[in-house]
């Protein structure tokens, strides 16, 4: 466990070094999320530890606690002491999506926009895309940008693609950045 420890306070300082600029709102919390999703993932952990982990996870998660909801949705989506299950995953990141978590709502939206774990709908897509890029989720106003862009959901509006791209360049998103130069 103590080596658990080290590895996350690690992880956690490595992420929030590397993660400034990257466009999320809060890099702390996205860096905490990250870290503590990089417990379940760490390859010295046994089998035991990786179901424990989970367990302990879910736990929480049960008890309404956002931030493990989310997690739990990542260890379902990745089969992260879990078997892999795309449904499982949607249903936890729609719990923490309903506790306003900019995060759970922008995988949700990948989720209805490709159709993994729900069935496809692109409309349901733009409708989380919009909750997390409202709290400043850059990578949900880049892709909220590029529904408006291209139709997808939405009424194609070009205006409105480049004002949301503007807003996730402005926070250093690069793929944002690209698609506001295309524009001009």
């Amino acid at each position: 466990m103590k080596l658990n420890r080290l590895v996350c306070g690690f992880l956690f300082l490595l992420l929030i070094l590397t993660q400034q600029g990257s466009g999320h709102a809060n890099d702390a919390t996205a860096a905490e999320k990250t870290a503590s999703v990089a417990i379940t993932n760490n390859s010295t952990d046994s089998g035991n530890d990786s179901t424990r982990t989970f367990n302990e996870t879910k736990v929480r998660a049960e008890r309404g606690d956002a931030n493990a909801q989310y997690n739990l949705g990542v260890c379902y989506a990745q089969g992260d002491g879990v078997a892999k299950d795309e449904a499982e995953a949607v249903k936890w990141w729609r719990k923490a999506a309903e506790h306003n978590d900019a995060e759970a709502q922008y995988y949700l939206g990948i989720c209805y926009v490709h159709g993994n774990g729900v069935a496809k709908d692109e409309a349901e897509a733009v409708k989380w895309y919009r909750k997390a890029a409202d709290q400043n989720n850059a990578e949900a106003q880049h892709d909220l940008g590029l529904c408006y862009a291209h139709g997808i959901g939405v009424e194609k509006d070009e205006v409105e693609a480049v004002k949301w791209y503007r807003k996730a360049a402005g926070q250093g998103n690069p793929d944002a950045q690209f698609a506001v130069g295309f524009f001009y």
